[in-house]
């Protein structure tokens, strides 16, 4: 994409930049080929795009279903029942897809949206790559595989580890529009007014404190004192 800049790079960087040129994906594309071929090249970016996010939606309403099940959502006991006819947690389903909804209700870019939601799914890796990790440490797998990696398996996850870390550090970077835009504070968001003390505190770090805050207030208050969940032994199908 780099290379397929059309004319001057720095003047196409700058326009950018300026919100002169808001698509600049799409110009590279438009540029470099015919109308008919540049169309159905973005059909495919869509249809890709598409697809990708029904699957990050379904993990997500996987993962809300097994949550809300074992009783750590709130009300989860209420929009967590599967349908007979369909066999599908329909509550779960709309619950999901009401808040993946909500940041379209503020528009403030693709780009703005994008820094939250990756960033978020990098720190989902680093809590899952502690918690192998740590496994690991104790002696996990135990049992014998058809492929394993053996010794190699600890180093892997160092590395997938250290990778995750090394990018929540690259989302964290606080960037203003002179460098791309991504991560700005708050002050630099279209349509919104915030307070002077918060007006400096870059997009996904207010982001991350916010989910922060309100998951330690319901752990607090919900799932302190919870009961532990019981662990389901798989049942073995008779030979």
């Amino acid at each position: 994409m780099i290379i397929a800049i059309p004319g001057d790079m720095g003047k196409f960087v700058s326009d950018t930049a300026a919100g002169k040129n808001p698509f600049p994906l799409i110009t590279i594309i438009e540029s470099n080929f015919p109308g008919w071929a540049a169309n159905l090249y973005l059909l495919v970016v869509v249809a890709a795009i598409y697809v990708c996010c029904l699957a990050i939606q379904t993990s997500t309403i996987r993962l809300a279903f097994g949550m809300a099940r074992d009783g750590k959502l709130p009300f989860g006991k209420y929009f967590n029942r599967v349908s007979p006819g369909l066999h599908t947690p329909i509550g779960t389903c709309i619950v999901i897809g009401v808040l993946a909804g909500l940041p379209l209700v503020y528009y403030a870019g693709a780009a703005t949206i994008a820094i939250g939601a990756t960033g978020m799914i990098y720190l989902s890796y680093i809590l899952g790559n502690i918690a192998i990790l740590l496994a690991r440490l104790r002696g996990w797998p135990k049992d014998a595989a058809p492929f394993r990696l053996g010794q190699w398996g600890t180093i892997v996850n160092i590395l997938g580890l250290v990778w995750g870390v090394a990018m929540e550090i690259n989302f964290l970077w606080p960037r203003d529009a002179t460098v791309g835009g991504q991560n700005p504070p708050l002050s630099a968001l279209p349509k919104i007014t915030v307070p002077d003390f918060l007006s400096n505190i870059p997009v996904y770090e207010f982001t991350l404190g916010v989910i922060i805050l309100v998951g330690l207030v319901y752990w607090a208050v919900a799932q302190r004192k919870a009961p532990e969940t019981p662990i389901v032994q798989p049942v073995e199908a008779p030979a």
